[in-house]
């Protein structure tokens, strides 16, 4: 019987969420670079669960606007619970062979097929070709036919538990222990209800696709030329009544089979004619623009290339915008003035119309927050009330590209789209926060004062911004009072107290005994003290199968002036506090931002000299030199980050 994760996906699982980020709703959570510099003790610590006892923390909830107007329910699960989801769906994922169903793979794709470095998607881009493809194929064939266009109605939060530990057995991806295992996670979740997996981690999309695969199946019976991408659904027919028939028959499997229905307000019949003049996603306009700049610089960016180029939040993509110097590199060419130019036409061209059309909108943000593209920062401001629903991809972008310059220029528009944003959601609020917590607002105080900022984590994490030592000492002075998510942000603060002080407060939260906020303590040690500290590990209060214990004394109620758990958000730790990715490591941060800080400054220069027009010997030379002293700095970037990749990695029979 299957009750203990398998170790090769527990590890695979943090690289994913490393790369990839816990949740697509999300901002980043400093938890898991504190994790993977504590991956041993934890690792151990979740393998010894026995996962047909285990019972999960509830998650956090939010609800994300939507394009439409209405909202969608978002979780974040708890980082250890992150971890594990993400290693049953990877075990499940092997289990696929990279192919999904033989037969429906041509139907849908294949996109769930993992990659060594923590992609569940290793053939996305071609995968949505090859789907684009297919659609037009198929229209092509069906000229004079109709197109049934369906969408299953709140997808991932209708799939029941058991009836998906059913079809992993029914498709041998698993045996029915192993199924039943995970089914209890699930319903674990959200006790309340017999039906849903999480909304935002991409462990979700490869267990929907078990789903998906089984109403492939039933599909072929009542229409046998169709396509899926994920919960959207095209069904071709020769005339409108065999398109009837379809539906009707079609809608009778979701609901008997899987107690699924569609969408009426996206599930429609229309002509072929109709569907391509107006349904047809084909390659967005800006990519039809500049498709041969795109092209380039998403070579260049690598691994932070933005999977958004291909299809927008279907696919889990990197938050992280290039690093500093990569974009300094890019700068240099002509295809990134192209692409820039063609991301401000259509994104003004997006946010003008009545109504905006915020689909392209988003998908353009999130590309130019991936280049750090700053042209569309002044039409951002300009409509930012319109693009709430948007709030995701436009607070990604301004901390993409915010300077303290641009703050200073831009005060009024981000003081009033502050003020504006406070009568939104707790998820409209960490993602203010998350664009907030740029060092440069500190020079004109935004936000003013903490009211404002609905949870106690963000209030820490601002705290840390603005380097406010009494919000920290009062917070830390009360630290048992507050709920997980809070308390590790209070901790992870704590790095603005003075020495001595904080290493009596970290200790105390290494010999607290939950395993989480150990970890963030150690992070926050000096290195010398670090290897002594990791020597002594305390065991916990109980045993594994009651994780998250908290010694014998539980966790006291916050004082009502607090917000409830239920509105604790996340937020990516403040660049003065960086956090560190899978290929860096934290005792070298420090020189490599100094680098390329150091690289910035140097480039700036010879741009401005670029615009004195350098025409003379003088000027040519000093131009010359500049240029010399920052490919030296390259190289010696290089080099560091060559090392810095070695060291992080480890070798064999060594903890990482």
């Amino acid at each position: 019987m299957k009750t203990k994760l398998d170790e090769q996906s527990l590890d695979w699982a943090l690289t994913h969420i490393c790369r990839y980020c816990d949740s697509d709703h999300f901002p980043r959570a400093f938890e898991f670079t504190a994790i993977r510099q504590n991956w041993k003790e934890v690792k151990d610590h979740i393998l010894a669960i026995n996962l047909e006892t285990y019972t999960p923390r509830k998650p956090l909830i939010r609800f994300a606007p939507k394009l439409g107007g209405t909202h969608r329910i978002v979780h974040r699960l708890d980082p250890i619970d992150s971890l594990i989801y993400t290693a049953m769906a990877h075990e499940i994922q092997r289990s696929m062979g990279g192919s999904g169903d033989p037969q429906t793979a041509r139907i849908a794709p294949s996109r769930v097929e993992p990659d060594s470095d923590g992609s569940f998607y290793r053939s996305a881009r071609n995968a949505w070709q090859q789907h684009l493809a297919r659609v037009e194929s198929l229209a092509q064939k069906y000229k004079g036919g109709y197109i049934l266009m369906a969408d299953i109605h709140d997808f991932f939060c209708q799939i029941q538990p058991r009836r998906l530990a059913q079809l992993l057995v029914e498709s041998r991806l698993t045996d029915e222990d192993h199924a039943r295992v995970i089914s209890h996670f699930l319903l674990a979740l959200s006790p309340s209800s017999a039906r849903g997996i999480p909304v935002g981690p991409s462990a979700s999309s490869v267990l929907s696709e078990v789903v998906g695969a089984s109403i492939d199946r039933e599909v072929l019976k009542h229409a046998g030329d169709h396509t899926r991408w994920v919960d959207d659904l095209l069904l071709f027919f020769g005339t409108r009544e065999a398109a009837h028939d379809g539906l009707r028959n079609l809608s009778n499997h979701l609901h008997t089979a899987h107690e699924l229905i569609f969408s009426p307000e996206k599930t429609r019949i229309v002509s072929t004619g109709e569907f391509l003049a107006n349904h047809h996603m084909g390659p967005p306009e800006e990519t039809v623009a500049a498709g041969p700049a795109e092209e380039r610089l998403g070579q260049i960016a690598g691994r932070w290339r933005p999977m958004a180029l291909y299809y927008a939040w279907k696919i889990a993509t990197p938050m992280e915008a290039v690093p500093m110097t990569l974009h300094v590199q890019m700068q240099s060419l002509s295809e990134f003035q192209i692409i820039g130019g063609a991301y401000l036409l259509h994104f003004n061209k997006a946010v003008n119309c009545n109504p905006p059309n915020l689909r392209d909108a988003r998908r353009i943000l999130r590309k130019a927050a991936a280049y750090r593209i700053r042209d569309l920062l002044p039409g951002v401001l300009d409509h930012f009330d319109q693009l709430m629903p948007a709030i995701r991809e436009t607070g990604i972008y301004l901390k993409s590209v915010l300077n303290a310059d641009d703050i200073r220029t831009h005060e009024a528009q981000l003081r009033r789209a502050w003020q504006n944003a406070q009568q939104g959601s707790s998820y409209i609020n960490d993602w203010m926060c998350h664009a907030f917590s740029h060092p440069g607002f500190d020079q004109n105080h935004l936000p003013a004062d903490y009211s404002s900022i609905i949870s106690i984590r963000n209030q820490a994490l601002i705290a840390l911004r603005k380097q406010d030592v009494d919000w920290v000492r009062k917070h830390a002075a009360q630290l048992e009072t507050f709920e997980p998510w809070d308390r590790r942000a209070i901790v992870y603060a704590c790095s603005l107290l003075p020495p001595g002080e904080r290493a009596k407060l970290l200790g105390a939260a290494q010999g607290h005994g939950e395993i989480l906020e150990r970890s963030v303590a150690l992070y926050l040690q000096p290195s010398s003290d670090r290897a002594a500290a990791s020597a002594d590990v305390k065991p916990l209060a109980k045993g594994p199968d009651n994780y998250p214990s908290y010694g014998d004394k539980p966790a006291t109620k916050a004082p009502d002036n607090y917000p409830s758990y239920g509105d604790k958000p996340e937020a990516k730790a403040p660049d003065h506090y960086p956090a560190y990715h899978a290929d860096e490591a934290p005792d070298h941060l420090k020189l490599l931002k100094e680098i390329e800080e150091l690289t910035l400054t140097l480039a700036d220069q010879a741009n401005r000299l670029r615009d004195q027009q350098a025409a003379t010997a003088d000027n040519k030379t000093a131009l010359d030199q500049k240029d010399a002293e920052i490919k030296s700095l390259n190289d010696r970037l290089s080099a560091i980050e060559q090392i810095i990749s070695r060291l992080s990695k480890p070798q064999s029979g060594q903890d990482t």
